[in-house]
């Protein structure tokens, strides 16, 4: 679901000169392309202000509020630390469960005797 958000005048201000500006000439040389087209340079602008504000800047719209308003899908929360660690335990978990689920055994033994999986499933264990 789409909220709203608002730009600051001076953001507003950049992206009306971006537009004034034109960009530079789009031409292929030898495989390369050489200058910035206006729509690529907005595109990376509002990717920018996207990652800023934390919103998708695949869905923006305009709102009917004003100019320095628009529509957009809001990113997710970003997880804390606690949050990522946890999922990395919890992913390790998943790992270890599997691995035992699979009872895996090669010319080395099986994986109750191998050091490297008893040292993962104790971490796994914390």
């Amino acid at each position: 679901m789409k909220q709203e958000f608002k730009m600051a005048e001076a953001q507003f201000a950049e992206i009306v000169q971006v537009n004034k500006d034109g960009g530079t000439p789009v031409m292929l040389i030898g495989g390369v392309d050489i200058g910035e087209s206006v729509q690529s340079i907005l595109n990376r602008w509002w990717n920018t202000l996207g990652k800023k504000m934390r919103f998708d800047p695949e869905t923006v719209e305009g709102s009917s509020r004003g100019k320095l308003y628009f529509l957009a899908t809001p990113l997710p929360p970003e997880k804390s630390a606690a949050e990522k660690s946890i999922d990395s335990y919890d992913t390790l978990k998943k790992i270890v469960k599997q691995l035992e689920f699979c009872k895996y055994t090669s010319i080395g033994g099986s994986l109750e005797s191998n050091s490297a999986f008893i040292a993962l499933k104790r971490m796994g264990n914390k």
